[in-house]
């Protein structure tokens, strides 16, 4: 019997800081019973390339019903490197209510001096919240939430500390 995806596929990356500290950030997308185990890996794929600008801290693995190691190699993280420190990115949705994602390890530099604010008119901010919005495909076919609704504009985005398990 050969399987099918359901209407929500989750993808979890897996961060570590300098600390071996350790933190979560799931993304939900709404996707076609015709999608592929490969397409799913070009998704997980794709929004590795849009998260990793946004954190200092490596991206161990992604999973998406089975894990998909990260196989690039990469050097220590910085000394400023925390998962506590997370950018936390808020939606609106298709329902009129909020969404928000969080990103570990956020990178210094994105956040405006004296404040918890982050830079929005960053270009790896924006392609970020981008591509959540109009996803691998377009409009319409962006990332959930956890409730398959659709995320269907960026809000705002801040600098927020969260503890995440010891390493």
């Amino acid at each position: 019997m050969p399987f099918t995806l359901g209407p929500v596929t989750e993808i979890t990356l897996t961060f570590e800081d300098r600390d071996l500290n350790k933190a979560h950030a799931t993304f939900c997308l709404e996707i076609a019973d015709t999608v592929t185990i490969l397409d799913i890996i070009g998704y997980a794929t794709g929004l590795l390339a849009k998260v990793a600008p946004l954190t200092e801290c490596n991206i161990l693995d992604s999973s998406v019903h089975m894990t998909l190691k990260q196989t690039d190699a990469w050097a220590l993280p910085p000394e400023s490197a925390e998962v506590q420190r997370k950018g936390s990115f808020s939606f609106l949705t298709a329902a009129g209510t909020t969404g928000a994602l969080e990103i570990p390890g956020l990178v210094n530099t994105l956040v405006v001096d004296r404040s918890n604010t982050i830079d929005i008119s960053n270009a790896a901010i924006t392609d970020f919240t981008n591509y959540i919005v109009n996803g691998p495909i377009g409009f319409g076919n962006g990332f959930v939430t956890g409730a398959g609704i659709q995320y269907t504009q960026f809000r705002s985005a801040r600098k927020i500390h969260r503890s995440s398990s010891k390493g």
